[in-house]
């Protein structure tokens, strides 16, 4: 499952709020190896103690970029082979345009793999929605093309702020 956003928009720091409430002994280490010149922020859980499924175990793996990615490359490899995607927004005022413009560019990616956004489990997750004048998830959805994507706010106290080395 891949967090893509727009610089800023909140995708390390909600990988991290999700790693923190995974229970230690099904979870990995929470690991940042740079990649194409931006942090690859990445980690993987089981939801589940015991084997599931015929003795399988299930596994899923969280990845995204954190801050300025300068070479676009690294989102596509970053997006390669993805089975599910966060779409992260910024949902402070002012902000709308970056995430226009940051999934112009994750269709880009995608179209170079054949795929498009209704090929991809997603859903939207809009950040800082505890400001005032925030989009509001249903009309934002639609002015990004996304209206039967699921949206959701999430404000900020809902996320610790405690950054990763």
């Amino acid at each position: 499952i891949v967090y893509y956003g727009a610089e800023r928009a909140g995708k390390a720091t909600s990988l991290r709020y999700v790693h923190d409430r995974i229970r230690p002994a099904l979870r990995s280490e929470l690991k940042s190896i740079p990649a194409s010149g931006a942090p690859l922020l990445f980690f993987d859980f089981s939801p589940f103690e015991r084997p599931v499924f015929g003795g399988y175990r299930i596994r899923l793996h969280l990845y995204t970029l954190q801050g300025p990615v300068a070479n676009p490359a690294a989102w596509k490899m970053t997006l390669k082979g993805a089975d599910g995607l966060v779409i992260v927004v910024d949902a402070t005022p002012g902000k709308f345009q970056a995430a226009q413009q940051s999934l112009a560019q994750l269709r880009d990616f995608l179209d170079s793999y054949g795929m498009g956004l209704d090929d991809i489990p997603a859903v939207l997750q809009f950040n800082k929605a505890d400001l005032s004048g925030h989009l509001i998830a249903e009309p934002a959805a639609r002015g990004l093309g996304l209206k039967s994507t699921p949206a959701f706010l999430v404000k900020p106290r809902c996320v610790p702020s405690s950054p990763i080395d």
